[in-house]
């Protein structure tokens, strides 16, 4: 089958979901083409994958550098409308070159298009997970309202599909409340998969955040001092200057995961594939949220809830006192979540039989 897969640009979360899932659906005989920009590129195309270059949606931040929901969710209206033209441009295209099926993790276009095109729709991001799930009781009303903030945007990106595929380091599926709705494992890179953490004795911390967490610097560099560690800054694809000996910046590319594997303890915000990459491997993790990022503040507390290698701080309470507290009660236990590629590999291609199947019939 022929599938165009378009995903959304910003950050490693899509398209870590699409490098794994990649090569499961090469194995079954479909061909695949890309749809994305900015930080997708590079690891699509390192894999040796087509790319076309599709306009995506980004994150709003306030004034603080924070991220804000509600920025975001008024620039998304507008951004659709002046993009709107590219989605006939786009359905035109999926039926003059006969692709069979559009996979999209939270892009508006090209999932648009193949509603348009007549073309089967699977929707393949973590996204969804505030429309088609509930909390778990751990949640307060609060949560709950913050997911259903999440959900409203999520609707203006997704529209109706005709399954959604969630996937996330969440292990109970009684949570799904949608139909042809599936919530599988996280997608895992093959130099990470059946890898258990090993840096009980690491003399390093590793740290993968945005420019929010520069403010606690000197909190998490006493910490470090704590344990005899230096530190690995990871940027989340942002340049960024430290001026402090104890600190390296690091590039994104292979590093990354021979640091993960290692690390004492991994900082970060608390996105979907970061968290499913460190819980297979059982790191002991750390969770700060950017402050306003609503979605990275329920993935924490949904984390922290499930999995006892990891913790959350709020941004405002970062200290090295707090870091000293909250750590002294998580371990590296060795490797906790399946990777979900596989499965959502054969969830794509029974869908597929069915489908034309049908149709044929």
């Amino acid at each position: 089958m022929n599938i165009a897969y378009g995903l959304a640009g910003e950050g490693r979360g899509h398209s870590t979901r699409a490098v794994t899932l990649a090569p499961y659906l090469l194995l079954s005989g479909h061909k695949i083409t890309f749809f994305t920009c900015c930080h997708a590129i590079e690891p699509l195309v390192e894999e040796g994958h087509s790319v076309f270059q599709l306009p995506t949606p980004r994150i709003q931040y306030d004034k603080h550098n924070n991220p804000s929901a509600t920025r975001t969710m008024f620039y998304y209206p507008k951004w659709f409308f002046q993009n709107r033209g590219k989605i006939i441009d786009l359905a035109k295209y999926l039926k003059d070159n006969n692709y069979d099926l559009v996979i999209s993790d939270y892009e508006p276009l090209l999932s648009r298009a193949a509603k348009l095109a007549n073309i089967p729709l699977i929707l393949y991001n973590q996204q969804s997970f505030s429309s088609h799930c509930r909390l778990p009781d751990c949640c307060s009303n609060g949560d709950k309202l913050a997911k259903m903030k999440l959900s409203k945007i999520n609707q203006m990106i997704c529209p109706e599909s005709n399954v959604t595929i969630i996937a996330k380091a969440l292990p109970d599926t009684s949570l799904i409340k949608k139909r042809n709705t599936h919530l599988v494992g996280p997608p895992i890179k093959k130099e990470l998969q059946n890898v258990v953490w090993d840096g009980k004795d690491s003399n390093y911390i590793m740290v993968y955040h945005r420019a929010g967490l520069l403010n606690k610097l000197d909190e998490i560099v006493e910490f470090a001092k704590q344990h005899d560690c230096r530190i690995k800054w990871y940027a989340g694809g942002e340049p960024v200057e430290i001026d402090n000996d104890l600190v390296d910046i690091c590039p994104a590319g292979k590093h990354f995961v021979t640091d993960m594997i290692h690390c004492r303890f991994l900082i970060t915000s608390a996105g979907a594939s970061t968290i499913g990459e460190a819980c297979h491997i059982g790191a002991p993790i750390i969770l700060i949220p950017e402050k306003g990022q609503v979605e990275g503040e329920l993935n924490s507390i949904i984390t922290s809830h499930y999995y006892d290698n990891a913790c959350t701080i709020a941004m405002s309470e970062v200290s090295a006192k707090k870091l000293t507290k909250v750590t002294s009660t998580i371990e590296g236990n060795g490797s906790n979540v399946v990777d979900g590629s596989k499965e959502v590999a054969q969830i794509i291609d029974q869908f597929l039989e069915d489908y034309y199947s049908n149709r044929a019939s």
